[in-house]
């Protein structure tokens, strides 16, 4: 499969198979997510392994971002809250979870560039796992304190992305794309 057959293919998931992820398989996917770009190849991001007594601290913090955000939402429809309601439990039984975080800058341009090169290094990190039928959710939890206390991470860090990961039945469906033309804008 080529690179943009796999950025395309690629899918969100939120319930996932007991199987475990071999520690080789998650050394893999974590040496892919290290060829990520960064600015002055400064490779801000940082691993964590999250592992079982962690992860039963972060399942209530999470519980509650819902219960306290998008399930009192009345515009979010029901099927999209029962998936959430499921998803929250265990984190659709993911066997793998990652946190993903980054340092605070040490100079202005790394304000904007820690964040998104560790954001590019979790999508290498997703894609480079797609391709070995693992899927992922990227969770944005990661910037509440409680999060950042049970993963151990300093206050000034940032924590881009949650993941958790493992193997799946059945892929989502692709959802629509806004064209890139629709986007783009032309400068003389």
């Amino acid at each position: 499969m080529s690179i943009v057959e796999t950025i395309k293919a690629r899918r969100t998931v939120r319930a996932f198979r007991s199987d475990p992820i071999a520690d080789d398989v998650v050394n893999e996917l974590l040496e892919a997510a290290t060829w990520a770009p960064s600015h002055f190849n400064a490779q801000p991001w940082e691993f964590a392994l999250i592992g079982r007594q962690t992860r039963d601290q972060l399942r209530p913090i999470f519980r509650d971002m819902l219960e306290n955000g998008p399930l009192k939402n009345p515009e979010v429809p029901e099927d999209k809250k029962a998936m959430m309601r499921a998803f929250m439990q265990d984190f659709g039984g993911a066997p793998v979870m990652l946190a993903v975080s980054c340092p605070p800058a040490t100079i202005p341009s790394d304000i904007v560039d820690y964040p998104l090169a560790t954001g590019a290094a979790i999508q290498n990190l997703l894609l480079a796992a797609w391709e070995r039928d693992i899927g992922g959710v990227w969770l944005s939890i990661g910037q509440h304190p409680a999060v950042k206390a049970a993963l151990g991470v300093p206050e000034a860090h940032s924590v881009i992305g949650v993941l958790p990961l493992g193997y799946f039945d059945a892929a989502p469906p692709a959802l629509p794309r806004t064209p890139a033309a629709d986007k783009l804008k032309r400068l003389p």
